[in-house]
């Protein structure tokens, strides 16, 4: 289904720690983006950026070492808090695919660790969790020999990105005189790179302190969808303090353990239940192994943000089926993987137990795993070590979940035939009952004066 939309720009440069993540605020000024859009963008920059990007690291250290220090005096060890923005497209029309607002940000570079941390209110939560204050999706990512991800309590190895100076290339950088930038005098450093038509700009105080910072690059032909398309990342510091490590300090206590081993619940009573959930997926494909998959009120929670931010077809976005599904599982509920994509790419450790949080990852603690989350509807993932054959029940000895279809039907029906989308915009917020009653009587029912979807039997397609 999607991770937080707090979560995606995780490794640029492997500094987590600096980069600040994609989040959506509610002020009518910032971008508003379409939550699953960030995993796969995640996943895009975790597996394909971060080698153009290691190369462009070389390019630049390999500048450094021929070059005279002359660049500006920095700190190793620095905090602050910034905003952050990243775009892609071509040179004239570029696309924001991330930004960050007011997040805290620290770097030390004597221990090769960074970390960022930041909290944004997530829009369509429930006016309870508003009203609470718990309508937020609290990030941290800490890196150093890897990258690590804390998303409202839960713990994930995010990606094998490992610690980079954010400022190590103004070592061979040049200064370009005196600019005006939001009627301040500030001094220019510049590093202009072959490789991908890339430039860096730094922009200080006469005293060294960064106020602005700007990467242009450009994709490699050799990715998917956005090779030779151009990539811009801004940071502007709000606050920066030299010299200064982050009070508390965001590793204190760190133990790679709770990463590698994931929390799971403790068993209940009753050892198998049987829980319908719903998915969005490509005609004709019915592997749900290493998919994320919702209860009716998650789904709808999900599907109602997506078609509210009317983005075009992205990735899992133009899945023209859903399917109802009765899965047999076993309750001791581990971490909620995040899964996009056909094969699936899953970000968590949980490889065996039917993971499980609150939709939108909203919940807590540790995102609303232990727990039944009824303002926002369920999340589960189905890991594929966890599927047991059809003849074996979930025993969580030699399996943990398994699969019975219902019933799949087109999209249309629930789009265009019932107009779903307006429903999703009356509600306007979780837990969107208008939508979800919309979308349940979709399935209850074979008959479309009756509010319901004739099924697809997929032998016929």
């Amino acid at each position: 289904m999607l991770l937080s939309p707090l979560f995606f720009v995780l490794v640029l440069f492997g500094i987590a720690g600096n980069e600040v993540a994609g989040y959506r605020g509610q002020q009518s000024n910032k971008p508003v983006l379409n939550p699953e859009f960030h995993q796969w963008l995640n996943n895009f920059y975790n597996q394909l950026i971060p080698d153009h990007l290691a190369n462009l690291q070389a390019t630049v250290t390999s500048n450094v070492s021929q070059t005279p220090k002359v660049g500006p005096t920095l700190p190793s060890i620095w905090n602050g808090t910034g905003d952050s923005i990243q775009q892609m497209g071509n040179a004239s029309n570029q696309q924001v695919v991330a930004f960050g607002v007011n997040v805290t940000m620290m770097s030390d570079a004597t221990k090769k660790q960074s970390a960022s941390i930041g909290q944004e209110p997530f829009q369509w939560g429930p006016e309870a969790f508003h009203q609470a204050g718990n309508s937020t999706i609290t990030q941290i990512t800490l890196t150093s020999n890897m990258t690590f991800l804390i998303l409202n309590g839960a713990k994930y190895i995010a990606s094998p990105g490992t610690f980079n100076n954010l400022f190590g290339w103004t070592l061979g950088a040049t200064n370009a005189g005196i600019v005006t930038w939001n009627g301040m005098k500030l001094t220019r450093w510049i590093l202009q790179i072959p490789t991908g038509n890339t430039s860096y700009e730094l922009l200080v105080t006469s005293d060294n302190t960064p106020v602005r910072q700007e990467l242009n690059t450009t994709v490699p032909e050799s990715v998917p969808v956005y090779g030779g398309k151009r990539y811009s990342q801004k940071h502007v510091f709000n606050t920066f303090h030299a010299n200064s490590a982050l009070v508390p300090d965001p590793f204190e206590n760190f133990d790679i353990n709770d990463y590698l081993e994931p929390m799971r619940c403790e068993p209940e009573v009753e050892p198998i239940k049987n829980v319908t959930m719903f998915i969005f997926h490509p005609t004709n494909n019915f592997e749900i192994a290493g998919q994320d998959l919702g209860d009716a009120q998650g789904d709808v929670f999900f599907t109602c943000v997506d078609v509210m931010l009317k983005q075009p077809g992205q990735i899992d976005h133009d899945y023209q089926w859903i399917t109802q599904w009765s899965i047999e599982l076993n309750p001791t509920f581990g971490q909620y993987q995040n899964c996009n994509g056909y094969p699936s790419n899953c970000l968590g450790d949980e490889h065996f137990a039917v993971g499980h949080a609150a939709a939108q990852n909203l919940g807590r603690p540790v995102l609303g795993q232990c727990q039944l989350n009824p303002e926002t509807g369920e999340w589960f993932s189905l890991p594929v070590g966890g599927e047991c054959p059809a003849s074996v029940t979930p025993d969580f000895k030699q399996c943990s979940w398994r699969k019975t279809r219902v019933k799949t039907i087109d999209s249309k029906c629930l789009f265009d035939t019932h107009n779903f989308r307006s429903m999703c915009e009356v509600d306007g917020q979780a837990p969107f009952k208008a939508a979800t009653d919309i979308f349940s009587q979709a399935f209850s029912s074979d008959n479309v004066s009756d509010g319901g979807c004739p099924p697809i039997n997929p032998s016929q397609n």
